[in-house]
């Protein structure tokens, strides 16, 4: 299957960001037990931080591409960062309300305007690939 007939897929940049909001929901939510190695010397607050970018970066760009693709919106921007900011936001929420395990943190959300600022950035560029 060429890469035109794969984009031509119904649906398939939604099915993308259903499939990255799992992904973050799962790593949101899941009780993970670290044991202590050597590698637990290394920061992780670096680490979590520029994934926290990553995934919410990623997740604006395909929410991005299923509205404007998918679901013909045409100036999909606002609503992006709207949604990525109320999930952002929803999910901290839950964490800090609702899981023993997991705390509200400021700085995950920060990380997640970040990751969205990105995409606002990028944005200008992104309907170049829609040209293509």
């Amino acid at each position: 299957m060429n890469t035109k007939k794969l984009l031509e897929l119904k649906y398939l940049f939604s099915i993308f960001t259903i499939c990255d909001l799992i992904f973050i929901f799962y790593l949101s939510f899941e009780k993970f037990n670290f044991k202590k190695t050597d590698l637990s010397q290394i920061s992780t607050f670096s680490f979590e931080f520029f994934a926290h970018i990553i995934f919410y970066l990623s997740l604006s760009v395909f929410l991005y591409f299923s509205l404007k693709v998918d679901w013909k919106i045409k100036s999909p921007i606002l609503i992006v960062i709207f949604i990525s900011f109320a999930i952002s936001l929803l999910i901290e929420l839950v964490q800090g309300i609702f899981l023993d395990y997991r705390s509200f943190q400021l700085i995950d959300i920060f990380a997640n305007i970040i990751g969205v600022f990105f995409f606002y950035i990028f944005s200008k560029n992104l309907s170049f690939f829609l040209n293509k």
